[in-house]
């Protein structure tokens, strides 16, 4: 994604859908940022952000994946960006 291209979006995404967030990855700019896939801070980052995280260890079906992430471990990943002032974005199954 050049800068141009992100610029583009971050003004049609607001006109077309005003209530609509636009992600940090379009270009580096955005409402809010994002760690990166199952990365969490070492300290709280003073912008909005959220970290992706999955269930286990693939974003797309695999009828193979069974490395499913623990109750215990999702809980306390929750609870570890939380309290930094993140967001946690999980899929739904």
């Amino acid at each position: 994604m050049t800068p141009e291209r992100a610029a583009k979006f971050n003004g049609l995404v607001p006109e077309l859908q005003p209530a609509c967030l636009v992600n940090g990855r379009l270009g580096g700019t955005g409402d809010y940022r994002s760690a990166g896939d199952n990365r969490i801070p070492d300290k709280v980052i003073p912008v909005v952000w959220e970290t992706p995280a999955t269930m286990n260890d693939t974003w797309g079906y695999k009828s193979y994946d069974h490395n499913w992430k623990s109750a215990a471990d999702i809980t306390f990943k929750l609870v570890d960006i939380c309290s930094k002032s993140g967001n946690y974005l999980h899929p739904r199954d």
